[in-house]
């Protein structure tokens, strides 16, 4: 019973830590001026910054995360001509 509640102590403790972190973390994220954003593995927005969401011209995050970022951002060269999707860096 003692090594259960240890264990359950420890875990309570862990959690707690990990959302302090991620609390500090998110705070100097929303602090950064530039636009900061990341993506999984198959490109798709996990958390973007407020910088990026006013520098993209979005009103809210909630209208990026989820979406890929080829295709709402990285889908054409700085001239505006398309690019292939096998030549976009974040693809590669």
């Amino acid at each position: 019973f003692l090594a259960r509640l240890a264990s359950l102590a420890r875990t309570i403790h862990d959690r707690k830590a990990i959302d302090n972190e991620r609390r500090r973390l998110q705070g100097i994220l929303s602090s950064v001026g530039d636009g900061v954003y990341g993506v999984d593995a198959d490109g798709h927005i996990l958390f973007i910054n407020p910088a990026a969401v006013d520098i993209l011209g979005y009103a809210s995050p909630d209208d990026l995360v989820g979406r890929s970022a080829f295709e709402t951002f990285h889908y054409a060269f700085e001239d505006g001509t398309p690019m292939p999707r096998g030549a976009s860096f974040l693809n590669q």
